[in-house]
């Protein structure tokens, strides 16, 4: 049986889940849920909770309030968690254009990883008929839960067009 003192001892690690440009086409959609759920579950997610809220560039007066300092605190957070998760390119599109504000670091992100262009759709088109349940030695949720990837991704591609 453990005791307490066992417990008090114990080292927790924080994962980050590394974008760089080796991986970052394939991986950021990956990348990003990963790193916002992260964000989320540590409750630091109030910029984008609140996304017309204005993130403040330099720490809040006490007089400013409560939501302002809280603000402040989640998006040093929140952007000190997507930028240990970059390197390369990424992590110079998050420094250099980001200027500490996560909402920024992620729309940059976005538009220079996530997939929306023609290509992409065809991409996916091939992947949706590559996509078929024909044997048993095929996982029925697995290929089903690829299809809802595609269908995610294709949606995202005609919302944006």
């Amino acid at each position: 049986m453990a005791n307490e003192a066992d417990n008090t001892t114990s080292i927790a690690s924080v994962r980050y889940y590394r974008l760089s440009e080796e991986n970052a086409r394939t991986f950021y959609g990956e990348w990003r849920f990963k790193t916002l759920a992260i964000i989320r579950k540590k409750g630091w997610d109030r910029p984008f909770r609140f996304p017309e809220e204005e993130i403040p560039e330099i720490p809040p007066a006490a007089t400013d309030g409560a939501d302002a300092i809280e603000t402040y605190k989640a998006n040093k957070e929140d952007y000190d968690q997507v930028l240990m998760g970059c390197s390369g390119v990424a992590l110079g599109l998050v420094v250099r254009q980001a200027h500490g504000n996560v909402r920024n670091a992620i729309k940059f992100l976005d538009e220079n990883y996530a997939e929306q262009d023609e290509s992409n759709l065809t991409q996916l088109l091939q992947e949706f008929t590559k996509c078929r349940l024909e044997s048993s030695d095929v996982d029925p949720d697995t290929c089903f839960l690829q299809l809802d990837v595609i269908n995610t991704k294709a949606c995202k591609y005609w919302i944006t067009v």
